[in-house]
């Protein structure tokens, strides 16, 4: 909830007036200095794709983040330059 106050919001799916044009839609939060955030992806309906690769657009290249998978609670740590490749 903090970030989101203020947040920086990307949007990851291309939207058209009256829908999503994908097979999944995704949006990221991130904070205004860049040290936390996280991404809503969902899987519509019928998608034909079984795979999302999400490139994060909020973050700092040389910094380390705590990336938290919500449905296991598992983490990982992992430096920024290679969540955006």
């Amino acid at each position: 909830r903090p970030v989101l106050r203020d947040c920086l919001l990307y949007h990851h799916s291309p939207l058209d007036e009256r829908e999503v044009r994908e097979d999944w839609f995704a949006i990221e939060y991130g904070s205004a200095d860049r040290r936390k955030g996280f991404a809503l992806i969902v899987r519509l309906k019928d998608a034909r794709e079984n795979i999302y690769t999400l490139r994060p657009r909020g973050l700092k290249r040389d910094s380390r983040y705590r990336v938290m998978f919500d449905n296991t609670r598992e983490s990982i740590v992992m430096e920024g330059h290679t969540l955006l490749r």
